[in-house]
């Protein structure tokens, strides 16, 4: 049977996603006050998802997270286990008595986290093959948001630059253009080609870096090409940051004894456009127009 307190109200920032439906469903199926989910993080344990009666919040100080990620816990009494007497969890607002905890593991045994049910009447908790189950589920959900996370961390970011990759870069576009659609603002799109002697990816994104106002956007689209979003850019702005290019880039390669150039396409965007592809493939060929080391400039729709 259900517990009452079981419906409660979760804890605000860790109620949300499937990690709260475990928490929601550990406390109704084992008729605990309280389910809390935390995970190990290296600054201290972490409150992820919390369901039934959790008085707003539970504890940021109490020992039971470090020790459920040790292994099981059962707890019949919490203020007759010396670990736990002057917890903070036995005090007001909470007055927990009982807890079982079961560790939350990744695959190859080490702890992510830990998934307890708590009950404000001693002896209401045990150790129950549901809660390792649900520990188990837990364990499969974060190490989904973990491998999800990575993985867009590395769409994002370009391994040898840290600059945007081309899918980061075409994602912020169309959201650019998108918000141009609801309020009009020319923006200007530079694409960089780079050719000569090696470069370095690192030293032609230093270069770039050098040359972009506070604010623009600047991507890897491919090994020797490169894009930079203007978000407020004009004419003039893509002209002066466009020949900037092309002149750093050229310096900088000839103080270290190289011979690279830049060839710019600078688009300028005064209106709306279909989409992300077609702005870019715009200023793609106005770089491939542009002499060597030189610049090229239009206007989309025209000019």
């Amino acid at each position: 049977m259900q517990h009452p307190a079981a419906d409660a109200a979760h804890v605000p920032g860790a109620g949300d996603g499937p990690l709260a439906g475990i928490a929601r469903l550990a406390a109704s199926a084992l008729a605990a006050d309280t389910a809390a989910i935390w995970r190990r993080e290296p600054g201290g344990p972490r409150l992820a998802a919390a369901a039934g009666f959790v008085a707003g919040g539970l504890p940021p100080r109490s020992a039971l997270p470090a020790l459920a990620f040790e292994g099981e816990l059962a707890v019949g009494d919490l203020t007759d286990d010396a670990r736990f007497a002057a917890d903070a969890l036995t005090r007001e607002p909470w007055r927990f008595r009982a807890v079982a905890s079961a560790p939350i593991r990744d695959e190859d045994g080490a702890p992510l986290g830990a998934l307890a049910i708590l009950d404000r009447v001693a002896g209401r908790v045990e150790r129950a093959p549901m809660l390792i189950e649900l520990a188990e589920l837990a364990g499969s959900v974060m190490r989904l948001a973990d491998a999800l996370r990575l993985a867009q961390e590395g769409a994002m970011a370009d391994p040898e630059t840290g600059l945007l990759t081309r899918v980061a870069f075409l994602a912020m576009l169309s959201q650019a253009i998108v918000r141009q659609e609801r309020r009009p603002q020319s923006m200007a799109l530079l694409h960089v080609a780079i050719a000569g002697d090696d470069e370095s990816p690192q030293e032609t994104a230093h270069s770039l870096h050098l040359c972009i106002r506070g604010g623009d956007v600047l991507a890897r689209m491919a090994p020797r090409e490169y894009a930079a979003l203007l978000l407020d850019g004009d004419g003039t702005e893509a002209t002066v940051v466009g020949a900037r290019v092309c002149r750093v880039v050229a310096e900088r390669a000839a103080a270290r004894g190289c011979a690279v150039t830049a060839a710019v396409g600078a688009l300028v965007i005064p209106g709306p456009v279909a989409d992300a592809w077609e702005a870019l493939d715009e200023a793609a060929g106005l770089s491939r127009a542009a002499p060597p080391g030189g610049l090229a400039e239009g206007i989309h729709g025209g000019g």
